[in-house]
């Protein structure tokens, strides 16, 4: 007989990871103003998103009435070679992000700057995609981890910020801004509201301690 077979699996929680400060986050994102893909660093810090997600984000999916773009594929690598998914991490992957108007704006702007040089090319966006080579092929997703690495090296922040740093600022700056779990796990596409609990435990303490004090004030008054 198998004993272990009346055990349980154990989840393991990840440690939460460092995030970006305002400083750092504005840092960045200066310094990359002139880079071609600086817009998509701004939805990953804006929205949430996987870089899968972004790299995978076609134009299609990009609502100009309602400022709102649908995530319901990825570009992953897969044998070394990126590659379009419909299906993304999990069902609560796909999902709708709304935009604020000037990152809306923006998208605009590179559709158009995107149509005309494609045009006078002679390229095809094969993959209809925001964000795609100067030939109109596929991003791969490895070239924008590897030149981020690089940006935050030369600006010396520190070792342990990567690519999915920007994901976990997203959740954390929503919870100092008092947003709601379940609104945090429905913008960023997490399956389950205990990873956010979990992975951002160490941004709640503070807003806890304050909630249990007020709530014995105002008892008291």
């Amino acid at each position: 007989e198998n004993v272990a077979s009346y055990t349980e699996n154990i989840r393991i929680i990840n440690v939460p990871k460092n995030v970006f400060t305002k400083e750092q986050q504005v840092l960045f994102l200066n310094n990359s103003k002139n880079y071609r893909y600086h817009l998509a660093y701004e939805l990953l810090f804006f929205t949430g998103t996987r870089r899968s997600e972004i790299l995978g984000l076609s134009w299609d999916k990009v609502n100009f009435h309602n400022n709102t773009i649908f995530i319901s594929q990825v570009l992953v690598v897969i044998n070394n070679k990126p590659k379009l998914k419909a299906i993304p991490k999990n069902k609560s992957s796909i999902r709708v992000i709304p935009l604020p108007q000037e990152l809306m704006n923006k998208l605009l702007i590179l559709k158009k700057e995107q149509e005309e040089y494609f045009s006078k090319h002679k390229y095809t966006n094969m993959y209809n995609l925001v964000f795609c080579t100067k030939k109109g092929d596929v991003y791969n997703p490895n070239n924008l981890l590897q030149n981020m690495k690089k940006r935050l090296k030369r600006l010396g922040l520190p070792k342990d910020l990567h690519i999915h740093s920007t994901r976990h600022t997203f959740a954390t700056n929503l919870i100092h801004n008092k947003v709601a779990i379940v609104d945090i796990q429905k913008l960023g596409g997490w399956a389950n509201p205990d990873i956010l609990l979990n992975l951002y435990a160490h941004t709640l303490q503070e807003s806890q301690i304050k909630a249990i004090d007020e709530l014995y004030a105002n008892f008291k008054k």
